[in-house]
């Protein structure tokens, strides 16, 4: 069996990151309000760099009180507290050899995240991508025609778009609030060979 999990809201609460983001400017004297849109306020045509958010937003703000790779080390020390350690130990159970990271944003920070959540380790693979997932998934179907392939995701449409004909072996499961014990029960499936 073969596991490809989503990296934001599956192995990573996405949120807890969000609400680190928004204190953290807050901290800065930046007001409650502008602290906690910051994400709304952002550029949605081009993949999250939070990187790119800081400068931009320390210059707009004419913050110089704190640097820019302060407060980015500051904000990104969150990660590794912040993982659903639960599919983290699934996929340790899997093993290295068995599971996949495939997820959509900006690479540099998707990577970043990765590091610094201690994670990188457990997977075999690591896929970052600016739109579908789709050829991917399906390579790595294909490569493994004999076996099982688990996909996990919280957005449905990195599902839409996939050819089931060319993928008989793959499995997909929506990481919402079902989502773990779903995933539970198909790697049980899988084990025993339904």
């Amino acid at each position: 069996m073969k596991l490809i999990l989503d990296f934001d809201d599956v192995l990573m609460d996405t949120s807890l990151l969000k609400k680190k983001i928004s204190s953290s400017l807050y901290e800065l004297g930046i007001s409650k309000e502008v602290a906690d849109n910051y994400y709304e306020q952002r550029d949605k045509s081009v993949p999250f760099s939070l990187k790119s958010f800081l400068l931009s937003f320390l210059k707009k703000e004419k913050i110089e009180s704190v640097s820019f790779v302060d407060l980015y080390e500051e904000i990104m020390v969150i990660c590794s507290d912040i993982l659903n350690k639960e599919v983290v130990q699934i996929a340790k159970n899997i093993g290295k050899e068995n599971s996949f990271i495939v997820t959509n944003g900006d690479k540099e920070f998707q990577m970043d995240k990765i590091k610094k959540s201690g994670i990188e380790s457990f997977f075999s693979e690591i896929y970052i991508t600016n739109g579908s997932k789709k050829d991917i998934i399906e390579n790595i179907c294909l490569k493994n025609l004999n076996e099982k392939v688990i996909f996990v995701d919280n957005k449905i449409e990195f599902f839409n778009d996939l050819d089931i004909e060319r993928c008989k072996n793959l499995k997909t499961i929506l990481y919402d609030v079902n989502g773990f014990e779903n995933l539970v029960v198909e790697i049980k499936k899988s084990e025993i060979g339904s």
